[in-house]
């Protein structure tokens, strides 16, 4: 059946030139620079919301609270970092 295979053809072709149209939409979002005032408020917003959470922890956590806003304080920079 050849004409099933061109078909099949212009369809994997159609579905690949979506594929490409939608990775250099994807890129020119990944280099579109992030605004300074967006990173500004996002590094405040999770300062104080780390120096916060011990208050929160206290509670649930007991003495082990140092202890635990130190981890989950690191894992939430760490992921600001890697973001900005």
């Amino acid at each position: 059946r050849p004409d099933r295979a061109i078909r099949d053809a212009h369809l994997l072709e159609r579905h690949f030139q979506r594929l490409c149209g939608a990775m250099g939409a994807c890129e020119r979002v990944h280099k579109t620079p992030i605004p300074t005032a967006f990173t500004r408020h996002s590094s405040r917003f999770l300062t104080v919301w780390c120096n916060a959470m011990p208050l929160v922890l206290w509670p649930i956590v007991g003495n082990c609270t140092p202890l635990a806003a130190v981890f989950v304080s690191w894992a939430m920079l760490g992921t600001e970092d890697i973001g900005v």
